[in-house]
């Protein structure tokens, strides 16, 4: 198994010539960013520079933020949180397979009517726990515990603030690892839609050969890496479990 990211040719605009980059940089140049590591404070700092780039570069221009995550630190994840609350671009979030903890969160916070799922995908709603085996005096672990209450209870705060619950019912939710699958999770209010395979025929996929014949040609991708099809929307559904018609309507309260 290749241990590095898969190399991918990208053909910049204006030249002919294409160069080898890795795979998720030919994604951001469309500006979709992969985000499938346990977000550290290492990792949050290296999504919040990609974050502040692509809005210097374009803060008109939608970003996508694809999730595959196993999970993150509070303070680290709250960090990228607060930034995404002051882009000036539109954000677009997809859980693709597993959105854990706090990624979770980070997947409900991306613009209304443009937060999305797979249909297999599962997202584990959770509070946080201590970051690492922490030691010191009493008096310092009871500090520490009492900074990540905190931090769980923003979290709480801004989960009401975008889905309608109330925080007793989120802290409710929560007290055990709380699963949702993609419908349910359109119904809690954490994303707006479930994304169904697109259809595609071999007409749709290949290019139409010349006069003279010759290989079949794949069409062009002016869209590479986004996601399409038929969007499912779950929410008015009832009986679900999650919201059903009691829930927020789509014009209630944006992520704040």
């Amino acid at each position: 198994m290749p241990s590095s990211e898969p190399m991918v040719p990208y053909t910049r605009d204006g030249s002919t010539v294409a160069t080898w980059m890795p795979v998720s940089q030919c994604l951001q140049q469309s500006r979709i960013i992969m985000v499938g590591k346990f977000i550290d404070e290492e990792y949050a700092n290296q999504l919040i520079a990609m974050l502040l780039y692509h809005e210097k570069n374009d803060p008109n221009k939608k970003i996508s933020l694809y999730f595959n995550c196993p999970g993150a630190l509070i303070r680290p994840a709250l960090a990228v949180y607060d930034t995404l609350m002051h882009m000036g671009p539109e954000l677009s979030t997809l859980n693709l397979g597993l959105a854990t903890g706090m990624v979770s969160f980070l997947c409900a916070a991306g613009k209304r009517g443009q937060r999305y799922a797979l249909p297999n995908s599962r997202f584990l709603m959770q509070r946080t726990g201590m970051e690492d085996p922490y030691q010191g005096q009493a008096s310092d672990i009871g500090v520490e515990v009492q900074n990540v209450m905190r931090g769980n209870s923003k979290m709480e705060e801004a989960l009401q603030r975008i889905t309608g619950h109330t925080v007793a019912k989120i802290h409710e939710d929560f007290q055990r690892d709380f699963y949702l699958s993609s419908a349910e999770a359109v119904q809690y209010g954490i994303i707006d839609e479930v994304l169904l395979p697109r259809e595609k025929t071999r007409q749709d996929m290949y290019k139409e050969r010349g006069i003279m014949g010759g290989p079949r040609v794949l069409n062009d991708e002016p869209d590479f890496g986004t996601f399409g099809g038929e969007g499912q929307r779950y929410g008015d559904k009832t009986g679900g479990g999650w919201g059903g018609g009691g829930g927020v309507s789509d014009d209630g309260p944006a992520a704040a």
